[in-house]
């Protein structure tokens, strides 16, 4: 291959952007979340029958995350046309390979923007599912921390603190205070026209509210499933109602932290409470708890990278606009970019 060859073939600078970030969050992944003794732990106990379900069940959890993701571009504006609709689960999917770093999740606004050009309608979506996660796991933590003796005082004292706030956010005037600060601060990078359009809402009829309470109820379910499952593929037996509280109180506790996924946190608190409330030693909670966060965070990032290579990159327009951070820049004036790779007409 000759070097004018090798220039027209290569990596599009958005690809290359993507696998470097893709390549760092697995190495602070890594660093920060795995450890020789959890994982020899690991090994040691695992009953390697539920290997295959532990592989399948974070594809479910993500393709099912994903078909919410799209549902939610209904408070955005209308609703998705067919081939919008497919480019923005595909660019989920994808974003995916990203989010072991810190505001990663950023990505999926870049991607459904090069892939359907509807970055701005993608933001209150982005917000919105991480808003409604985060919610549905603060309840069931709180309705489980109120059933232990130990923790039921402070259960009852956050649940106060939440309903003040839900109570202020209900309030039309704190709500256009809200937006009236982001406005402001967009219009010191003098972005205030994109922030409206981006934070321009759209009340969805009750059909797709119930569509919507259906599927977060599903997602967090196959969330739980997959910590009862960590353990049980171990061979190690735990109140469900603890494993509950034990998750959704330590991924509070996560939230806060600044790490990606509150990795580290949310670890070290699920361990001190599952040690502390039932018979595990450190050690067992440590490797169910390891397991746990590579099937539900781990395991959905390769899946998001496998995503990203053989359904977002093929999937991409060539030509549209917004995608030319993805593509190939020609090399000559008679040349046209092809998705990965450009050639020359002769």
């Amino acid at each position: 291959m000759t070097a004018q060859q090798w220039k027209s073939h290569k990596i599009p600078p958005g690809h290359l952007l993507m696998g470097i970030l893709f390549l760092a969050g697995l190495w602070m992944a890594g660093r920060k979340f795995l450890d020789a003794r959890e994982l020899k732990l690991v090994f040691a106990q695992l009953n390697y029958w539920y290997g295959p379900l532990l592989l399948a069940l974070p594809l479910l959890y993500l393709g099912l995350k994903s078909l919410r993701y799209a549902d939610l571009f209904c408070v955005s504006g209308p609703a998705l046309r067919q081939n919008e609709r497919k480019s923005t689960i595909v660019s989920y999917l994808a974003a995916q390979m990203v989010t072991l770093l810190p505001g990663g999740y950023v990505a999926r606004i870049g991607l459904v923007e090069a892939s359907a050009g509807l970055g701005t309608r993608a933001v209150l979506p982005t917000l919105l599912e991480k808003g409604i996660d985060l919610f549905a796991l603060l309840l069931l933590g709180l309705g489980t921390s109120y059933l232990f003796p130990e923790t039921r005082h402070y259960s009852a004292m956050l649940g106060v603190i939440i309903a003040a706030v839900l109570a202020a956010a209900t309030s039309s005037r704190f709500r256009s205070t809200v937006k009236q600060s982001l406005l402001w601060f967009a219009d010191r990078f003098g972005k205030q026209d994109l922030a409206r359009q981006a934070l321009t809402g759209k009340r969805p009829n009750w059909g797709q509210v119930w569509e919507l309470v259906f599927k977060t109820a599903a997602v967090v379910t196959l969330e739980l499933f997959a910590l009862w499952l960590a353990f049980h593929a171990l061979g190690l037996d735990a109140n469900p109602l603890l494993l509950i509280m034990a998750y959704c109180t330590a991924d509070l506790i996560g939230r806060l932290a600044p790490t990606p996924g509150g990795f580290g946190f949310t670890e070290v608190g699920m361990v001190a409470l599952l040690s502390s409330f039932s018979a595990l030693t450190l050690n067992q909670a440590a490797a169910a708890t390891f397991l746990f966060r590579g099937t539900i965070y781990l395991a959905p990032a390769l899946y998001g990278l496998l995503s990203y290579l053989f359904l977002w990159i093929p999937m991409v327009t060539p030509d549209r606009e917004e995608s030319t951070l993805f593509r190939n820049q020609p090399s000559t004036q008679n040349s046209r970019a092809l998705g990965l790779v450009s050639y020359t007409r002769n």
